[in-house]
């Protein structure tokens, strides 16, 4: 669900015993992982060996906001919807974020494509959302009174883009450059600051400097497809293929097909092909 865009620092906060750590730690982001979507690492130190760590936007309660904080630069990873309620929320925390979006428009997930790209989210082409507008919609920005109670994909994207409109956050987002690593600057332990390298379509690489870092780029990039589970698959003269791959049912007229989990998708897409496909049991 798309829960409210503004996260509030929870006052109650306690600093957290600094662990001693290698002066420099390194993260990378290989295309064959993904990564769960917002979480924000973002330390400053209050006292001598004690840390404020958070899951939120800012570093600590407001009282503790100096004005060396309201000019802090946050790097958000990702443009889809996490990325742009984090880039709001830092906005108006009165943090300075920049957005790095690997592909050329926003959406993430909600972009549908003809065919997947490895290292994105795809998605089917009738997909319909499984929770009501009312409740998938931000806290501060209602869905469209027009919209039916279910949408589309593609209005779930409109309702995105209409959100980055109002809140004027597309200036905040270079595109179709991918992050290549993070890592903690060998002051870290003292200034929290962290150095990002990305790279552009053109194949050049760049470094910055920031305070804070929240991954948003999502947790259905990475297609798991279990064949070693399932003896003599080798064998099997058919094709075997996982949901993210799924388009639409097309390809499988007048097949047998077995749709193999009953998630979401999964029903999904037993009820579409079964109109199409010769059988299609589901196990």
């Amino acid at each position: 669900m798309l829960k409210s865009s503004r996260t509030r620092t929870n006052d109650s906060l306690q600093s957290t015993e600094y662990q001693k750590t290698k002066s420099s730690q390194l993260v990378t982001f290989p295309t064959d992982r993904s990564y769960t979507t917002i979480w924000v690492i973002f330390c400053r130190q209050l006292a001598p060996n004690r840390l404020c760590a958070t899951q939120g936007i800012c570093c600590a309660g407001s009282h503790l906001r100096t004005e060396r904080d309201m000019s802090r630069h946050v790097c958000v990873i990702g443009a889809g919807a996490a990325g742009l309620t984090s880039i709001k929320s830092c906005l108006e925390e009165g943090l300075q974020p920049t957005c790095f979006e690997r592909s050329e428009d926003i959406g993430g997930l909600w972009r549908f494509k003809d065919a997947p790209e490895p290292g994105s989210a795809s998605i089917y082409r009738s997909l319909v959302v499984n929770t009501s507008k009312e409740m998938m919609c931000f806290s501060d920005f209602p869905m469209p009174a027009d919209y039916p109670n279910y949408m589309m994909h593609s209005q779930i994207l409109q309702y995105l883009r209409l959100y980055a409109q109002q809140f004027d956050l597309l200036r905040h987002i270079t595109f179709q450059t991918s992050v290549q690593s993070v890592r903690q600057r060998p002051d870290f332990r003292y200034s929290g600051q962290w150095e990002v390298v990305t790279e552009n379509s053109k194949g050049e690489k760049e470094t910055h400097i920031f305070d804070g870092i929240l991954v948003c780029s999502g947790h259905f990039t990475v297609p798991f497809l279990p064949l070693a589970q399932f003896p003599g698959h080798e064998a099997f003269p058919g094709r075997c293929l996982h949901s993210w791959e799924y388009k639409d049912a097309e390809a499988f007229r007048g097949k047998r097909v077995m749709v193999v989990g009953i998630g979401n998708s999964g029903a999904d897409i037993a009820v579409e092909i079964s109109r199409n496909a010769d059988k299609s049991p589901e196990s």
